[in-house]
């Protein structure tokens, strides 16, 4: 039998966008659910179900129109958090430009989530990440290299078509 059928649950239903902190980028993001957990538990809380955070297609804020079933949307990851961003001089950078911290402050103040501006922020950064990453890592071929490897072929079912379709 299941283990949520083996006893009652106490749950909470709250979408990520909407699990906010003062140090998010204008949207609730993994680091932050992972915060509310500890809070989740100190109130006997132990089920918490989220809205699908799958890509969704540029334009749109609904979760349910998502690109693919399996990709989860570029707005939810915690960019601080990227195990490459201190290898990359180049987003660090512009993390602490003026104009950077004007967005990010714009986007957290706003009163509104606005999907396509944090995606434009995020993407700024990641990109630099990820060209740091392939640089460091992909091209010479380290440990790090292999295991993104590694997880693209165990993904490749899925990996290779969405790929090409978000080229």
């Amino acid at each position: 039998m299941h283990y949520l059928l083996e006893k009652k649950h106490t749950g909470i239903l709250i979408p990520l966008f909407s699990m906010r902190s003062k140090k998010d980028w204008g949207i609730g993001d993994i680091k932050v659910m992972a915060e509310w957990f500890a809070v989740l538990r100190e109130m006997k809380i132990d089920v918490l179900q989220i809205l699908p955070i799958n890509e969704m297609p540029p334009g749109t804020n609904c979760p349910y129109t998502a690109l693919s079933a399996f990709a989860i949307d570029p707005l939810y990851i915690a960019v601080e958090e990227a195990q490459d961003l201190q290898e990359c001089p180049e987003a660090a950078e512009k993390m602490k430009s003026k104009e950077f911290k004007d967005k990010l402050k714009k986007l957290r103040s706003s009163k509104t989530i606005l999907y396509e501006e944090i995606k434009q922020t995020k993407f700024l950064i990641l990109w630099d990440i990820y060209l740091s990453f392939r640089q460091n890592h992909v091209v010479k071929n380290t440990q790090r290299a292999q295991e993104f490897h590694e997880f693209s072929l165990a993904n490749a079912y899925w990996l290779d078509d969405y790929a090409v379709f978000r080229r």
